[in-house]
């Protein structure tokens, strides 16, 4: 979805996307053989400070993401205050609430329509990550949950 919502817009950015499958997959080939010079694909890139290099140099980071909890990948690009899009699942609203960002849904439309959004934003956020996911207020989280419960 993402990359094709990409190639149909007339962003003259490039989408790089990191990662791979260790096997040989047919979808993964078909994606990788998609014929667009805007896009790159980096494979799989374990040194750290590599893949911190592409979070500060990115000028969007893209969330597709449709399970989970707090992903590494998002904290990630939070942490350095990327701009993001991001699929609106409950997971990735309760991660990035208070968070300057822009939500798509599962469609082409809604993530073109995204992408020239924020291509149109000049500024990156101000956003502390340590004030968000920290014990005090993840504890207090916790108490607020559990008082709501039993009162």
């Amino acid at each position: 979805l993402i990359i094709k919502s990409f190639i149909k817009t007339k962003s003259n950015k490039q989408l790089v996307i990191v990662g791979d499958v260790t096997y040989n997959d047919k979808y993964a080939t078909q994606i990788k053989n998609i014929n667009d010079p805007r896009l790159i694909f980096t494979g799989y890139v374990k040194d750290k400070s590599d893949l911190s290099a592409l979070y500060k140099n990115c000028y969007c980071y893209i969330h597709g993401h449709e399970f989970g909890g707090t992903n590494p990948t998002m904290i990630n690009a939070m942490s350095i205050n990327c701009k993001i899009i991001a699929l609106n699942t409950v997971f990735t609203k309760e991660m990035l609430s208070n968070y300057n960002c822009l939500f798509f849904e599962k469609n082409q439309e809604s993530l073109m329509l995204s992408i020239e959004i924020i291509e149109k934003e000049p500024a990156k956020n101000d956003y502390s990550l340590e004030k968000r996911f920290n014990w005090d207020v993840i504890a207090s989280d916790y108490l607020k949950l559990f008082n709501s419960q039993f009162n």
